[in-house]
């Protein structure tokens, strides 16, 4: 399932700025209210530190987890001068700040790939809420989380950066012989840019699942997916 982030798409603004907790009340909010139990978190972009946080606070309620190109720690995505260049070229000018956002999405994308995604991002919030937005995720930290995930994780390091520099993707098996996170090669591990699909589709298998597949019960995690929180935030998510 996917929920769109407050601010965006259908969802009503957040009566104050959005930070990491109120990412997690939303977050567990939705999953209580959809009666969803454990689940399986897809997050993507900025929505990958929130899906760590949260396994990390509700591990019996994470089956597994699945970051991609997302990052522990916001001051690492740009440097300070381009981290407020960009935000204040959102907030002046959303229609060239997310013809750069998509640019900084999609690399590799095609040029219509790209205007489309743009018009998405303009279409789904406000240049006051996207540069507020962006602002949050560069404020993004969970790095201190890190060594205590207990969730079986596959991190693909994508466009933008993830626990380890961009160009190395990385598993987590919490309990396995040289418990920690470990890294290979971007692609090593199987990930690319339709892995969420794939995964999120629940087709891994176990050359590219980080661990077990199923929980203790037997039973499998119902997959939410995230751009955002741990539930796919359909209309924009900054990676800047």
């Amino acid at each position: 399932m996917a929920y769109d982030k407050p601010g965006c798409g259908l969802s009503d603004p957040w009566p104050a700025p959005q930070t990491l907790d109120s990412d997690l009340e939303v977050l567990r909010t939705v999953i209580d209210h959809l009666e969803l139990g454990r689940v399986d978190l897809l997050g993507l972009s900025m929505g990958a530190p929130v899906s760590l946080a949260y396994a990390v606070q509700h591990p019996e309620r994470v089956g597994r987890l699945m970051l991609y190109g997302g990052f522990a720690d916001g001051h690492q995505v740009a440097s300070a001068e381009v981290r407020a260049a960009m935000i204040e070229l959102v907030r002046a000018h959303w229609g060239l700040g997310s013809d750069v956002l998509a640019d900084i999405f999609l690399p590799d994308g095609t040029a219509e790939a790209k205007v489309r995604f743009a018009e998405l991002q303009r279409r789904s919030t406000t240049a006051g809420i996207a540069s507020e937005l962006l602002a949050q995720c560069y404020e993004l930290r969970v790095d201190d989380l890190l060594d205590r995930v207990a969730t079986p994780t596959l991190s693909c390091t994508g466009a933008t950066t993830g626990p380890f520099p961009t160009g190395w993707d990385a598993t987590w098996r919490p309990g396995s012989p040289g418990r920690g996170w470990s890294r290979s090669p971007a692609g090593a591990t199987g990930c690319s840019p339709a892995t969420p699909r794939r995964w999120s589709a629940r087709s891994w298998d176990s050359s590219t699942s980080p661990g077990a597949n199923s929980p203790p019960d037997g039973r499998r995690g119902r997959p939410a997916r995230s751009r955002h929180g741990s539930s796919r935030s359909r209309p924009w998510s900054p990676a800047g």
